[in-house]
């Protein structure tokens, strides 16, 4: 399980120093004008002899793998790792064939978390305890923000400023050891997210779904960071040398002021060699792989992962800390009230205590796997189980035990501890611990008669232990509880008692898990048999004090209820007493005998809304002006059964809420078929190529009729589906989505203004979005989207992307979406009349403001507006973007700007600005006196419309429009 740590002969000492095999050639070259390449100040290579204290001269050790084992950074001794078997990544997986990674070799059993790209990975737990103490670079956790950038050893160039000496540094330079000691390290390393996929079933958090293999441990090589900075002229903090930032290559990712991943550390802690402290270039005795940071990344021992830099590019000390993007945005654990928008409003991202540095103590458990199962009896049945994991800590500590529990913890069992990092320690001369361990034991079977569950825990040398109980944050990070296995009882195919194990969870979007939906369902087709113990003797081991039963309920509920009590359930319908809703008035005809569909069917407009949920029947009335998407949102649904639209869009906050408006139970007969119309909607509508006509069934009698021939397609009474014809790429994230209508001399029959849904099954789950077409209501055949696909993995705060801007993505030309419509509160009818929640209004000038997406109503009036000669309507637009290359439509905006100075103006904002890009517009969030510049001034027959984020639309918008005059009766978001 763990590789033998080894003394090393002379013989070995002699051929390790010889020419490196596994170095790149540029690296074994005699020097040239190239090596010494220091730019922005030439130093030649320093005296080694003079500049280096006796502590830093020990012996270069630079990832040669001699006989498969690896030489150490150890002065006291020498030391030495087997390697790992190869996990090779012999090609290109097919998934990433479509990708910007489409170069880069792969191993095809890691879990993808963020779907095929960017690659974010974790390997299955049984490949990781297989692999072993030292993970090889294939399998190694791997977090990417996006695509990998090309870097070769031979062109690379690290450079180094804010110090006395900056320069640039080749490679080649960097492996000499010349500007600092090489020396290599065995280092474990997680994604601060391990196990957030625990978090994210009790809430929803902002990150994807990490099981419990988002951890690896390496032997990693490179210079002594400690050792190169006293090189070039720093050897101690000072004012103006406080922080030392890690920057990769600019313009690689969307966010932050130069598009590149940054963070920093203090300068005491990159100038302290017992931190060890690494610019690494090898893995395992081999270059950096592309998804590892070749050719150049930072390794920083007892750090999270997010805290060390892939393809360093530029490294500068600084009198602040960094400023970076995801300095600030990623790797945080705010308190659990914080969510994304309080976050965003209150400045929590910016609270220097809440940044993660060190990993935090945790542990799970390889075996008993999940699905695997014991027979109890039989021929020869297993006297003892085999328990088995993992356990890291941070910060230089290490582990001093593993613990399991078989009654909820209660009591504790100590385990078997492996930590070969022991004697490197000790080679070493220090105390830190970079390492994980890894433990065992092994359980009497007859203990696991009434046992419901397997716990295990580690201790550090802190005395820091794991907690009981969930603590969520909105980012789900370092989530450390206890870990569960869950046994069930069950008869195996030949009728025999058996039992069966259930991890919590699964990764990414595996199935399965008894925190999921999937909760104790077997699955006998991946099912395997579970190990015994290694001996085959149930040990004999004093049992830790046991906790009287009230103490232990107070902390942990009783061993019956644990399970549940550990996490909520997710709220999945409706499941409120027969009790009237405190809002709605019922009758006791309705709460004892229902309500049939008929009735239902009656209620569909604004006097009165009634809808169906999960079989309840609900009066929305009261709610239609308070309703976050208008009255409209709520229309559309009414008279019908609206369970999938409900579950698509709303929060668990709104299942509580749903309650109040209560009215009764649907009539089972009525619920019957209800239920089998819907069932049928999908396979009926493609029968129609999406144009819903006549049903041949009694069923449809409720919900559909035989329609004429239509000549506009949407229906607000129904979900119809239209096919993908056409998909035409914009830019890097825009696309435009074309949908072909069921004849080419038909309309969609939208109102100018007005918006549809788009509804998907994404991973089974139901999402429906509101879209607005690009093109008119005059357009005949087809309707177009415009649509910015939010990408997994590029935006700190929603690292899963939008789910249908990524479902519309993968879709394929002939596959159909579900539409819904026309839904919205704002309807432009020509020459400044429009309608608001059907009250007309009239208007000289329009002031538009739009954040991103947002623009497409706004497009929409617009080109209402100036398509129409007679139409004098003045329109002013100030539209919101993070860069110039993120601003859609844009030329068709200048255009139009072009060809009606009189009747339009046309206004830009990005958050930052690209190095060198040239721009005549605003650069910052939207602002009063930018408002003030752009828009038209405030008066009886302005008004403004705006649509885009909320939290823009709350903080940035409605505040400095209300300052410079505009009523809220004249200002309208869609």
């Amino acid at each position: 399980m763990a590789p033998p740590v080894t003394a090393i002969d002379n013989s070995m000492e002699e051929e390790s120093s010889k020419t490196d095999a596994n170095l790149e050639p540029a690296a074994k070259r005699s020097k040239t004008s190239n090596d010494s390449a220091c730019t922005l100040n030439t130093p030649t290579a320093p005296d080694t002899d003079d500049k280096m204290s006796s502590a830093a001269r020990e012996p270069i050790r630079d990832g040669s793998i001699v006989g498969g084992k690896i030489q150490l950074s150890t002065p006291l001794c020498e030391t030495s790792l087997e390697m790992p078997e190869r996990q090779d990544a012999l090609e290109v997986d097919r998934r990433d064939a479509d990708t910007p990674d489409n170069w880069i070799k792969r191993h095809v059993a890691c879990v993808r978390l963020t779907g095929r790209h960017p690659f974010n990975t974790e390997p299955p737990l049984k490949l990781l305890q297989e692999a072993g103490w030292v993970t090889p670079p294939s399998i190694h956790v791997v977090r990417n923000h996006g695509s990998v950038p090309k870097i070769s050893w031979a062109e690379h160039r690290l450079k180094i400023t804010g110090v006395p000496k900056p320069c640039e540094l080749t490679m080649d330079q960097l492996a000499s050891g010349d500007w600092g000691t090489v020396a290599s390290i065995p280092v474990t390393f997680i994604c601060a997210g391990n196990r957030r996929k625990e978090q994210n079933m009790t809430k929803k958090t902002v990150g994807f779904n990490w099981g419990c293999a988002a951890v690896g441990n390496s032997v990693w090589t490179g210079v002594r960071l400690s050792e190169l900075l006293a090189q070039l002229g720093i050897t101690k903090a000072s004012t103006e040398h406080r922080f030392v930032h890690f920057e990769g290559p600019e313009g690689e990712l969307p966010q932050g002021k130069t598009g590149s991943y940054g963070t920093s550390i203090d300068i005491g802690w990159a100038l302290d060699r017992e931190r060890d402290v690494l610019l690494a270039f090898k893995q395992n005795g081999e270059l950096l792989t592309p998804d590892h940071g070749q050719p150049l990344r930072t390794l920083l021992p007892g750090c999270i992962g997010g805290r060390m830099v892939k393809w360093l590019c530029h490294m500068s000390v600084s009198d602040k800390p960094s400023e970076n993007h995801y300095h600030y945005f990623d790797n945080r654990v705010l308190p659990p009230h914080v969510d994304a928008e309080l976050a965003s409003a209150e400045g929590w991202w910016y609270k220097p205590e809440y940044i993660i540095n060190h990993m935090n103590i945790n542990s799970a458990m390889f075996e008993p796997r999940h699905n695997s199962f014991l027979r109890l009896a039989g021929p020869s049945p297993k006297k003892t189980l085999k328990v088995c994991g993992y356990a890291y800590t941070g910060g230089g500590n290490k582990i001093i035990r593993g613990e399991i529990s078989l009654d909820s913890g209660r009591s504790w069992e100590i385990a078997n501890l492996t930590r070969p990092e022991d004697e490197i320690a000790a080679a070493r001369g220090t105390d830190k611990h970079w390492c994980w361990s890894w433990w065992e034991t092994e359980v009497d079977v007859a203990k696991l008669d009434g046992c419901h569950e397997i716990c295990c825990r580690a201790w550090d040398s802190n005395q820091n232990s794991q907690p009981f109980q969930l603590t969520w944050n909105v980012m789900g990070m370092l989530s450390n509880t206890i870990f569960r296995i869950k046994i069930h009882r069950m008869k195996d195919a030949e009728g025999l008692d058996a039992i069966w194990f259930e991890h919590p969870t699964m990764p990414g979007a595996e199935t399965g898990g008894w925190m999921t939906e999937e909760a104790g369902k077997f699955d006998a087709s991946i099912a395997s048999e579970a190990a015994a113990g290694s001996t085959g003797t149930p040990p004999s081991r004093t049992v830790a004090a046991v906790w009287k039963a009230e103490e232990a309920a107070a902390v942990i509920g009783s061993a019956s209820a644990s399970a549940a009590a550990v996490v909520p359930k997710q709220v999945e319908k409706a499941v409120g007493s027969n009790t009237a809703g405190k809002l709605v008035k019922s009758t006791p005809e309705w709460l004892s005998q229902g309500i049939s569909m008929e009735e239902v069917e009656k209620h569909n407009d604004e006097k009165s809304v009634w809808f169906v949920v999960k079989g309840r029947v609900y009066d929305g009335t009261p709610f239609l002006e308070k309703h976050p998407g208008g009255a409209s949102s709520m229309l559309i649904v009414g008279g019908q059964e609206a369970s999938e639209d409900f579950e698509a869009v709303h929060s668990k906050a709104a299942w509580a809420q749903l309650e109040d408006h209560y009215i009764g139970r649907l009539r089972e007969s009525d619920s019957a078929t209800v239920s089998a119309v819907v069932a049928l909607r999908p396979s009926l509508s493609k029968l129609v190529g999406g144009a819903l006509r006549t049903l041949a069934s009694p069923l449809s009698g409720a919900f559909w009729r035989p329609a004429a021939p239509m000549k506009v397609f949407l229906n607000p009474r129904i979900t119809q589906q239209l096919p993908l014809v056409e998909k035409i790429i914009v830019s890097e994230d825009a696309r435009i989505f074309r949908f072909a209508l069921p004849s080419k001399t038909m309309r969609l029959g939208l109102p100018t203004g007005m918006h549809i849904f788009l509804k998907a099954k994404v991973d089974g789950e139901a999402v429906m979005r509101p879209y607005t077409p690009m093109t008119d209501d005059e357009t005949l055949g087809h309707v177009d989207f415009l649509v910015k696909v939010y990408f997994a993995g590029v935006h700190p705060a929603f690292p899963k992307g939008g789910k249908m801007s990524q479902h519309l993505e993968s879709m394929k030309i002939g596959d159909t979406i579900d539409v819904k419509g026309p839904l919205g509160e704002f309807i432009y009818k020509g020459k400044g009349d429009f309608l608001w929640h059907n009250k007309p209004r009239s208007c000289k000038r329009i002031s538009m403001i739009a954040g991103g997406t947002g623009l497409t109503p706004c497009y929409q009036v617009l080109s209402a507006v100036l398509r129409d000669p007679n139409d004098t309507t003045e329109v002013a637009l100030l539209y919101a973007n993070r860069t110039p290359a993120d601003i859609l439509a844009r030329e068709q905006l200048e255009k139009l700007a072009a060809e009606h100075p009189k009747r339009f103006r046309l206004s830009f904002t990005v958050d930052r600005l690209p190095e060198g890009e040239k721009w005549s517009h605003n650069v910052g969030f939207i602002s009063k006196a930018m408002i003030e510049a752009a828009l038209f001034a405030a008066g009886p027959d302005t008004i403004s419309v705006l649509c885009g984020p909320p939290i823009m639309l709350e903080k940035a918008c409605f505040p400095p429009l209300r300052e410079l005059g505009y009523e809220d009766a004249n200002v309208f978001s869609f």
